[in-house]
C-alpha cells in the first residue's frame, strides 16, 4: 500500500517506511500468478490449528508475539489469510512501472526469511541513498518482536525527514 500510494500521489508523500517486504519494481515473474490459486487452495485445505501456528512461527520470533499472531490468524480465519496472501502476490506481479523517488527507510528483522532479506538488500543496493536498518532480535513482525529498537529506528528516521524540510 505504501509504495502504491507513493506512486499515485508523490506530491503527498514526504518519505516512506518499509518494514519487512520488498520493492514492487520491477514486478516479479507472472508465473507466480499461475500458482496463486494453488496458494489459496493450500491454505484452505491445510488443518487450521497447524496453519495458524506455521503462520505465526514464520513471522514472529518471541513466543508472546507468536502467540499473538496465531490468535489473530485464528480469529480472522483461513479465508482472510488466503485472500491477503493472494492479493500480496497479485501486487507483486502487477508491480510498479518505476521506483518511487521519496526517501525510504527499509528495515527488517535479523531473523526475517531469506527472500525478504534478499529483496531489501537488493533494493538498498539499487538505491543506496535509502536507509537499510536490520532490527536485532526480530522476525517479520519486527515492531512486536523488538518494539524498543523498531521505535528508535523509526523516530530517528522521522527526525531526519523533518530536518529536510
Amino acid at each position: 500500500m505504501t509504495q502504491i500510494a507513493a506512486h499515485k500521489y508523490p506530491e503527498r508523500v514526504e518519505a516512506t517506511i518499509h518494514i519487512g517486504g520488498g520493492p514492487l519494481h520491477p514486478p516479479v515473474t507472472p508465473l507466480i500468478q499461475i500458482i496463486n490459486p494453488l496458494i489459496g487452495l493450500f491454505i484452505k485445505l491445510y488443518p487450521s490449528n497447524k496453519i495458524f501456528k506455521a503462520f505465526a512461527s514464520h513471522r514472529a520470533l518471541k513466543p508472546e508475539t507468536r502467540a499473538y499472531m496465531e490468535r489473530v490468524a485464528a480469529e480472522n480465519g483461513k479465508k482472510v489469510m488466503a485472500h491477503l496472501t493472494q492479493e500480496l502476490m497479485r501486487d507483486m506481479v502487477r508491480g510498479l512501472p518505476r521506483h518511487t523517488v521519496e526517501p525510504k527507510l527499509l528495515c527488517h528483522g535479523d531473523h526475517e526469511i531469506a527472500f525478504v532479506q534478499k529483496q531489501m538488500n537488493r533494493w538498498h543496493k539499487d538505491y543506496p541513498e535509502n536507509q537499510l536498518v536490520i532490527i536485532e532480535n526480530a522476525h517479520h513482525i519486527a515492531n512486536q518482536d523488538n518494539p524498543e529498537e523498531t521505535n528508535k529506528v523509526l523516530l530517528d528516521f522521522l527526525d531526519l525527514v523533518l530536518t529536510w524540510k
